[in-house]
């Protein structure tokens, strides 16, 4: 967690319309090339005032705070990570060593329009610190095209129970769903062409997907260059 801003409201009179939170040097939360960042602005007292019924009077109390979300298009796992908290693997039932864990919770992985949140990608904060700064080496790429796996997982077992609900969906072309979070991983697989035969390939993975997962999902791993990735981050071992 960065600092990256902090003033008297007297200092800032008349008040800006923007202001800048780079400085001479770009805040290390600022500097990540896959992801964003999330920021927290607070306004607050920053003196101790007289006690008085109903009104705030310690120094360090909120009086208003306001949340925003920087994200790039360049998300290195394709989804943008959650910082997983303590008490997000306590919610989650999840161990206290929990590194990271994906869920699309009741989000429908056939939904034509799925919300840029439906997959939730909770990721170690410590973890997601140094891979910011790390996030370009073999090591780093190798962790982001894990995260995708794990977030391509949690849609492959979501739509397992789907399909279970509503069998009549195993019969349809994946092209059906287009747009969906199925229908990406089958593009992710074979291809984005509208010509029959990349159809055809896209309707092979979508049998996979349905009746053989883990073969599914190795085909979605072979697609990452993840190899390449885990071979460059252990050097020259032989």
């Amino acid at each position: 967690v960065d600092t990256v801003f902090r003033a008297d409201l007297t200092s800032l009179s008349p008040f800006p319309a923007q202001i800048s939170l780079c400085g001479h040097e770009r805040p290390r939360a600022l500097r990540a090339p896959h992801g964003g960042a999330d920021l927290h602005i607070y306004f607050c007292l920053n003196t101790t005032l007289d006690p008085q019924p109903v009104r705030p009077w310690r120094r360090g109390t909120w009086l208003g705070r306001q949340e925003f979300r920087v994200r790039s298009e360049l998300t290195g796992s394709g989804f943008v990570p959650i910082r997983m908290t303590d008490e997000d693997r306590e919610h989650l039932g999840l161990g206290a060593d929990t590194v990271r864990f994906a869920t699309l919770d009741d989000g429908d992985p056939f939904e034509a329009e799925p919300g840029s949140e439906m997959v939730k990608l909770y990721v170690d904060g410590e973890l997601l610190d140094r891979l910011s700064v790390a996030a370009a080496t073999p090591a780093g790429r190798q962790i982001q095209q894990q995260l995708f796996l794990d977030a391509a997982s949690a849609i492959v077992f979501s739509a397992h129970r789907r399909l279970r609900e509503s069998p009549e969906l195993a019969s349809q072309h994946v092209d059906d769903f287009r747009g969906s979070l199925v229908h990406r991983l089958a593009e992710c697989v074979a291809g984005r062409g509208l010509d029959t035969a990349t159809k055809d390939r896209r309707q092979t993975a979508f049998r996979h997907l349905r009746d053989d997962p883990v073969v599914f999902l190795a085909q979605v791993e072979a697609r990452t260059g993840i190899r390449k990735d885990m071979l460059a981050s252990l050097g020259d071992v032989r």
